[in-house]
């Protein structure tokens, strides 16, 4: 599709670059919606307050339907930083070349105290981390595989770390979960005083003000999935964002259409508030 209006080539833009941020497979229908309702200059966000809803409650909602890697939790929606991935793969593959059925709580740790920067693990190696001494409990059963879904094989309690780690990172107004928050899960998750020597308390001290994670997205280029190419080709070129928000009536998927139908955007809303507001591209 040949996208004339310049605020749909921004929105464009902007998705793709959240869709790398959410570590995506491909660029999707919620991506482009997330990034119109999160714009206060766009058409979408201003219809969107006018029928007394919240944009920001509805854009995390549809966060929560988009591809990616995130922590969907009851009261924060956030993605995982590039280095926490990379230590949640690292978790999966250390278990894996165990032959362990399960990742562990212990895995976790051990990947992203390795991930963290150099100064930050000497220091919480001086406040008791000894990562020589950890022990993985794994239980029996059949090997995990090094493939398919990230964190199909996370046993309960590694689980409920990364659930830890993105109330932390909520708490810290910080917009994705780090290391430093997988390392503050774990301890926190744990039935245990310490995990390799590791206490709480100590590991708070050490990584408080220092938990974000400033390495950027791994640039790639991403396809649009076949929704999202079948909704562009259905957008006249001067399309903007209340465009994009009729159009999701017609080819965004059920839950989708399930959100903007419990926020009462309906297809009447935004046929009259073409005339209202427009995208300030």
């Amino acid at each position: 599709m040949d996208i004339a209006s310049p605020s749909m080539c921004t929105m464009m833009q902007r998705a793709h670059q959240r869709a790398l941020e959410l570590h995506a497979q491909s660029l999707t229908i919620e991506h482009l919606v997330e990034v119109a309702l999160k714009d206060e200059d766009s058409a979408a966000w201003q219809a969107v307050s006018f029928a007394f809803a919240d944009p920001t409650t509805l854009s995390q909602e549809v966060l929560a339907l988009s591809d990616g890697l995130m922590v969907v939790g009851s009261k924060a929606v956030l993605p995982f930083s590039p280095l926490a991935v990379v230590s949640l793969q690292e978790a999966r593959q250390g278990a894996a070349q165990r032959a362990a059925s399960g990742v562990l709580l212990t895995d976790v740790l051990e990947k992203s105290c390795q991930n963290l920067p150099a100064e930050i693990c000497a220091q919480l190696n001086a406040a008791g981390l000894l990562l020589e001494t950890l022990v993985h409990a794994d239980e029996e059963g059949e090997a995990l595989p090094n493939e398919g879904p990230l964190f199909r094989h996370f046993q309960n309690d590694a689980r409920r770390a990364l659930s830890l780690a993105c109330k932390t990172t909520a708490q810290e107004n910080l917009g994705a979960i780090s290391p430093a928050h997988l390392i503050l899960g774990t301890l926190q998750a744990t039935s245990s005083k310490n995990l390799a020597g590791l206490a709480l308390s100590a590991a708070q001290e050490v990584l408080r003000g220092r938990t974000a994670d400033p390495s950027p997205p791994v640039r790639r280029e991403l396809e649009a999935n076949p929704q999202l190419k079948e909704l562009l080709q259905a957008l006249k070129p001067d399309a903007d964002s209340l465009d994009l928000l009729l159009a999701c009536h017609q080819h965004g998927s059920e839950e989708l259409r399930a959100a903007l139908d419990r926020h009462k955007i309906s297809p009447t809303l935004l046929q009259r508030a073409r005339g209202a507001w427009h995208d300030q591209s």
